[in-house]
């Protein structure tokens, strides 16, 4: 029992600060106008998705839903930012740094939130 209520205070203790209070606004927006605006944004639109605001993202793009809210660790979004496949990794090769993991983890949070 003691041991079962050191572990949860410990992963109480290490959880981040901010992990209930991620914003589009403050992590989201900022990340995604550095790494995705420049395909995904308001004068380019590839496959059709929009980053720039939180509402477009939730239309999707030609290819459907990018974020899940039923299950956010399968959305298409965290899946292309992760992915290892050159044709499908974001951003492209050559376009850009790819996404660090602390950033992902924010974007996930993200999703998770709705």
């Amino acid at each position: 029992m003691k041991v079962k209520l050191l572990f949860l205070a410990l992963v109480t203790l290490c959880r981040p600060l901010y992990a209930d209070e991620v914003t589009y606004e403050r992590d989201i927006r900022p990340l995604l106008a550095a790494k995705c605006s420049a395909c995904h944004g308001a004068i380019k639109q590839e496959a059709g998705l929009r980053v720039d605001a939180g509402k477009l993202i939730h239309r999707g793009s030609d290819n459907g839903d990018v974020l899940d809210l039923e299950e956010p660790q399968q959305s298409l979004l965290l899946e292309r930012v992760t992915s290892d496949d050159v044709d499908l990794s974001m951003p492209h090769e050559g376009e850009g740094a790819r996404l660090k993991p602390d950033q992902i983890r924010l974007l996930s949070l993200w999703i998770s939130s709705g």
